[in-house]
């Protein structure tokens, strides 16, 4: 892996961890109001979920698995918006379950698929090294 390469993987799994820690610890500040006037926990959620499909951007090889990784960053990008299209609008907050199942799902694709795209590329690799 090139250095660069390398450099932008580690810039990204901080922002990970870092987001990452702050809604586990569940962070006093968490509820409070951004100056944009979305909350910080929204934001460091969403910071979480697009530096988590950033990582296999950075560290795919091969073009079907970048074009899958990329529009994982791409919907990961739009998790925030589609949250307030979803939650923030009066007409579809009343929709009832099915804009919950379909957030809910949503995010569970954003969490889920790139954790199996970094295990893919591990066994990959370590296949290739026997």
């Amino acid at each position: 892996m090139n250095p660069r390469r390398y450099n932008a993987a580690i810039a990204v799994a901080l922002v990970f961890i870092a987001s990452t820690t702050a809604l586990v610890t569940g962070a006093d500040w968490l509820g409070a109001m951004s100056p944009v006037g979305i909350p910080a926990g929204n934001l460091v959620a969403w910071a979480m979920m697009t530096s988590l499909n950033a990582l296999p951007v950075v560290l795919a090889v091969g073009i079907v698995p970048r074009a899958v990784a990329w529009t994982l960053l791409v919907l990961a990008a739009a998790w925030l918006p589609v949250s307030f299209l979803l939650f923030g609008n009066v007409y579809l907050s009343n929709a009832g379950p099915l804009a919950l199942r379909i957030w809910l799902g949503y995010t569970a694709l954003l969490v889920l698929a790139p954790l199996s795209l970094l295990v893919a590329a591990l066994v990959r690799k370590a296949w290739k090294a026997e």
